[in-house]
This record gives structure tokens, sequence and C-alpha cells, in this order.
């Protein structure tokens, strides 16, 4: 397997050495004579990408010498400079090569700066560097002679891939997109509570006017707010959503259910109250808030 793997990247060599070695025939201004010309790229190589310091040189590549003085530095039989018909190729191509490999080394660089300079850093924001660096990784892996090692990389890989998906795609803030779905479409105030900030594409109701984001507010503000909303005299369809967890039972109790997540809301900032309000609280809720009872109640009194 490794000696075809050899043998395929060695065909590919050898056939760009071919195509470049045509063009610099079928577009040379210098004379046209076998040996020189395809001797020519050789040379040029070494020079340009500094390969050997014991590249052979015919007589073509010498400078004219007149006594002691020497004139010029390309061929003798041409008044065309080499770097013309063979050095200017390769330099353009050893610049493209620099310029990618600073791009390459920039955007890894200013990724890492910016994200972590974020005041509020979480490893979701570190997942755009996952394609670089493994591609990055990837090229000195391929290289290593060790089969095990290189086992051991992409079993790694793959599975910090299996968890992130599991992890992000379905766990963290888990629910919040399935109970957004069946919100009644008669709602009109929609509050959220120690989630995300909804976005407004996701939401369907076409009467809903007010969306209060309270995001990581203590219950004794949620309840203050509810108590301000239901203090108003025209009446309008309330809706929470929150994680059933961060409610506590005696506050949870006061709404009408109308949907709870079967996938866990994971917060990675608040494991803790997760685990101890145990599995059947540990999703998303959807809850209907009455306003006359709640207005009633001695949480707005």
């Amino acid at each position: 397997m490794q000696s075809r793997k050899r043998d395929t990247s060695w065909k590919l060599s050898y056939l760009v050495a071919i195509c470049l070695r045509l063009t610099i025939v079928l577009t040379s201004t210098s004379f046209i004579h076998p040996d020189e010309h395809f001797q020519n790229t050789e040379i040029a190589i070494a020079d340009v990408f500094n390969r050997s310091n014991r590249q052979t040189r015919t007589w073509e590549w010498d400078p004219l010498r007149i006594s002691d003085r020497t004139i010029g530095g390309g061929p003798v039989r041409s008044i065309v400079p080499v770097w013309m018909t063979s050095h200017l190729g390769l330099h353009v191509l050893k610049l493209l090569h620099n310029i990618g490999m600073i791009v390459s080394t920039a955007s890894l660089i200013s990724g890492t700066l910016l994200l972590s300079i974020q005041p509020h850093q979480e490893a979701r924001f570190l997942l755009p560097l996952v394609f670089p660096l493994t591609t990055l990784c990837s090229q000195s892996i391929s290289k290593s002679r060790s089969s095990k090692f290189r086992r051991t990389f992409w079993f790694a890989h793959l599975m910090h891939s299996a968890i992130t998906v599991v992890l992000f795609g379905y766990l963290h803030q888990g629910g919040l997109q399935s109970a957004l779905e069946v919100l009644p479409p008669n709602t009109e105030t929609l509050l959220s509570y120690k989630t995300f900030d909804i976005p407004s594409s996701l939401i369907t109701s076409t009467q809903l006017r007010n969306v209060t984001n309270l995001r990581g507010a203590t219950e004794e503000t949620l309840a203050k707010t509810l108590c301000e909303i239901v203090s108003m005299d025209e009446e309008r369809r309330i809706v929470l959503l929150a994680p059933r967890w961060a409610l506590s039972p005696s506050l949870e109790h006061r709404f009408k259910l109308l949907f709870s997540s079967a996938i866990p809301h994971l917060d990675l900032d608040r494991l803790d109250e997760i685990f101890h309000a145990g599995r059947h609280r540990s999703g998303i809720g959807l809850y209907s808030i009455h306003q006359q009872n709640m207005k009633a109640s001695e949480l707005c009194h």
C-alpha cells in the first residue's frame, strides 16, 4: 500500500516536471537546443529553491569571461538572460507558495488571537479552528512512518468530531428549536429565561409583538418581570420559554406546561443545577402564563 502511494507521488511529480519543461521550451525566447533546455530546469530549480550547492552546470550556463573579468550571468551563445527563460516562472511559483503559507499561518494565528480576547470564552468559539488544524496536522501525519501514530491521530480526531456533534448539535441549548416550533400561533408576548436570545427568524407566531430575553437573570427578576407584564390592563397571550431545571417547583406549578423537550437542555455554565433537577426536568419547557391568576398571586403583591 505504501509503495503504491509512493509510486503515485513519484508519477505526479514527474508529470509536473514534464509540464514545466514543456512550458519553458515552448515559451523560451532563446535558441532551441535540447540538451541545454532540458538541463535548464534542474539548474534553475537549484538556484531558486536552493536545492543543491553542487549542481553540475554545463558550459552554456557559464558567464562570458574576458581575461580576468566576468561579463553577465547568462549563457554564452544567447543575449537573453537566463532568469527570463527559466528563473522567472519558478520565482512566481515560489512566491505563490510563500503567500499560501503566510495566509494559512495568518488564518490560524488570527483566529486563535481574536477568539482568545473575547471576554466570554467557550469551546464552541474555537470550532472554526478544527478544520485548519486538522489540515495542517494531516500533512505531517501523512509523512509519519508510524502507522500506529496515524491511526491514533485519526481515531482521536473522529472521536472529537463525534462528541462535538452530539454536545453542540443536540445537547447544548437542546430542545430550543423544537419548543419554538410548537409555540401557540396567538402568542403576543414571549419571555425567554436562561436560554440564548431567541432569533426572530425562528418565531412563527404572526401576532407576537414583544420578545423579552432575560438570559441568566435570577428567579426574582423573572417573577418581577412577569408581574410588570400582567399588571397591564390589556389582555394578552403570554408564554414563557425556560429550562425546567431553572425554575423552582413552587414557581413552575403556577404555570401551565405546554411542551417539555425529551432532549436535555444542557447549559455548560449550570451543570450542577441540571444534575440536581433530575432526568424528568432536564429538558426545556414552554409555559402558558394565565394573566389574572398571576396578577392575583402573592408574587405580585
